[in-house]
């Protein structure tokens, strides 16, 4: 064959997988979505652009309070939204298009950039098959087809990420400094998020600038390697310093903002962000949690990444593997977290998808001499393995994003509040009863009518277990999200989720008479008679935090952080309730519950009458439980064992209930 003839037909397809890339992509932003963190980038962008200061604090933006912190977080990919906006400015915009318009077809173009650059890393690490192939699978990847069409920086990310790659996985580059280039870019992708130190390590593939060879190397090292390593190492750390620098130019001035980011981001990751992740599962199961997300929404292209790796190692091709365990250090450090992003790992997806392709090259290769048959085999297998995510991404575009889901849910709505002739009351993603009977009104009485959003996960359905035991709603209608088969993840929560209906019939005192409820304030009775009080020394008067009395202006109340979140014990109380069919126990916790616990048993007969973690509460609360006929004093025990950051709660007082 013609090599000639063939690097144009290579050449001419590649343009037309870009070109179809960018359809998908641009073609897709004229439905109506959303994405709560775009704000950031539209408004911080639109500050630097107004103010020309390059300045990207958060503090200095028109953001909502949530948002409006002192931090640096997307730095980098800020200024470059801010040159956007610039050059909107600029162009006149006959259009009329919005900020958001400008900042989400950016990313969509970075997406399309992202496609390209698989393709020359492929090409780069193990040839232009492979790398055509890897750009195929990113074109139709479904988490990176997802972040094109938001205005935040994962594309960003993602583009210089393979840009860093491409300039070092040759063991010449492309061009002299290409190494300064690489780190350079490194310093930038650390000043759009802090987290890309992981991605630091790649410079060791740096051929040296003195003369030296890489420092990973199956060649016999150099007579005085490390000082070999200290010539190159002196600039390629300098150049990480100024892409840093150029990223975020005023982080290093206002370093306690900067610093004050990342630590916004630590307590995000590890205190938990339901539905994202598993809050109290184990590494394992987390990790499971993460491979189970990929695998629902792109099958077995990461197993057959791991082969590609496998097959790259027996072939001693040590510097592209290299990049793969850079790749899987960063997939393993995200996934462990008790707050699970699918986004973080964008920027690795492609170099996975790179190894993935290398994986099917070789096996067809191996089987099939004949080019004519090694092609056509490696097309069919590729249709084969890419046809889960190729699934997934046709679903968000051709059915979740034009709405349908979002009307047949509005049709099964209307349906079920006709047949119960009540309003459905929608309640935001929770996973805690309380909050629930909240947005219900603390009504403990009547009929009802309840939409509830499900991650379809073991919370979920605890929490529709405990509702349907202490609250009378049982479940009798469901819509089914396009992505239930798959872990809670951003598919749930930005498009489309599982909702079910929940009613309860008509009768009074009908959640009361199946065990409790949480009642207002205004509902509290008086105070019950105190037998005895034994309290451990992390338990104090008024030992909570931030808190100096109670709902009803009292300071009677015993706290267990006592003055630091490491302090672990128990207290124990023993209250009469001779006369009494209910109790109320007002209480309040730190961010942090999983391991706080409360016990209250009937104190003659030691019989539990209620053993179980209290959920959530940044106010003071007022469940209140019914008490067995015949129970004349009880034992309360709450105990922390948790000496982690936010970890303690405080009971109040035990009171009547008025109603009582």
């Amino acid at each position: 064959m013609n090599m000639g003839h063939a690097n144009r037909w290579a050449a001419g397809a590649l343009v037309l997988l870009l070109l179809l890339a960018a359809a998908l992509r641009l073609e897709s932003q004229r439905f109506d979505y959303g994405h709560p963190d775009e704000v950031i980038s539209i408004k911080v962008a639109e500050q630097v652009a107004a103010s020309g200061s390059l300045d990207t604090n958060w503090e200095l933006a028109d953001l909502p309070e949530l948002f409006r912190k002192p931090q640096y977080n997307f730095s980098a990919y800020l200024l470059s939204g801010a040159a956007v906006l610039q050059l909107k400015e600029w162009s006149g915009d006959a259009n009329g298009s919005t900020s958001l318009h400008w900042l989400r077809a950016w990313s969509a173009l970075l997406g399309v950039a992202t496609v390209g650059l698989t393709y020359l890393a492929g090409r780069q690490l193990f040839g232009a098959a492979t790398g055509w192939c890897a750009a195929l699978l990113v074109c139709f990847f479904p988490l990176l087809y997802q972040d094109s069409l938001y205005a935040r920086p994962e594309t960003f990310v993602s583009a210089l990420t393979l840009a860093c790659v491409s300039l070092l996985a040759p063991q010449r580059p492309p061009f002299r400094g290409g190494s300064l280039a690489a780190a350079f870019i490194a310093g930038v992708l650390i000043a759009t998020k802090f987290s890309m130190v992981l991605l630091l390590p790649l410079l060791v593939l740096s051929p040296g600038l003195t003369g030296t060879r890489s420092l990973v190397s199956w060649d016999p090292p150099p007579a005085r390697p490390w000082v070999n390593a200290w010539n190159q190492g002196k600039w390629l750390l300098l150049a990480v310093l100024l892409g840093f620098l150029a990223g975020a130019p005023h982080a290093i001035a206002n370093a306690g903002a900067y610093l004050e980011g990342i630590q916004f981001l630590r307590r995000q990751y590890g205190t938990g962000h339901w539905p994202h992740g598993l809050v109290d599962a184990d590494v394992v199961d987390r990790l499971a949690h993460a491979a189970g997300y990929f695998h629902a929404t792109a099958g077995w292209l990461l197993p057959l990444a791991i082969a590609g790796a496998l097959v790259a190692a027996r072939r001693r091709q040590l510097r592209a593997l290299f990049v793969f365990m850079v790749a899987l250090a960063t997939v393993v450090q995200f996934s462990v977290y008790p707050t699970f992003f699918e986004r973080n790992l964008s920027h690795v997806i492609p170099l996975f998808m790179i190894f993935a392709a290398y994986g099917l090259v070789s096996l067809c290769s191996a089987v099939a001499r004949r080019p004519l048959i090694r092609h056509g085999l490696t097309a069919v297998l590729l249709l084969m393995v890419m046809l889960p995510a190729l699934q997934t991404t046709l679903t968000l575009r051709f059915d979740e994003l034009p709405g349908e889901p979002a009307q047949r849910l509005a049709a099964l709505r209307t349906s079920v509040e006709r047949r119960f002739a009540l309003p459905s009351l929608r309640v935001r993603w929770t996973e805690h009863e309380e909050d629930v009977r909240e947005a219900m009104g603390h009504r403990c009485d009547g009929p009802m009518l309840v939409e509830l959003l499900s991650a379809e996960d073991a919370r979920s359905a605890r929490l529709r277990q405990l509702l349907a035991e202490r609250d009378g709603l049982r479940e009798v209608a469901r819509h089914s999200s396009m992505f239930s088969h798959v872990p809670p993840s951003t598919l749930h929560v930005y498009f489309t989720p599982t909702t079910v209906f929940l009613h309860r019939p008509p009768g009074a005192e009908a959640c009361r008479q199946m065990a409790g409820g949480l009642v207002t304030a205004e509902s509290v009775g008086d105070v019950l008679p105190l037998v005895q009080t034994t309290a451990e020394s992390a338990w104090t008067p008024g030992g909570a935090a931030l808190v100096t009395h109670d709902a009803h202006g009292s300071r009677d109340f015993h706290g267990s952080w006592s003055g630091s979140d490491a302090l672990k014990g128990r207290l124990r109380m023993t209250v009469s309730v001779e006369g009494s069919r209910f109790l109320v126990l007002p209480y309040i916790t730190g961010p942090r519950v999983h391991r706080q616990t409360i016990r209250i048993s009937d104190a003659v007969t030691s019989k539990v009458i209620l053993d179980s973690r209290p959920p959530f509460a940044p106010t003071w609360r007022f469940p209140f439980m019914r008490l067995p006929p015949g129970t004349r004093s009880v034992l309360i025990e709450a105990m922390d064992n948790g000496d982690g950051w936010g970890e303690w709660h405080a009971i109040g007082r035990p009171r009547a209930l008025k109603a009582d």
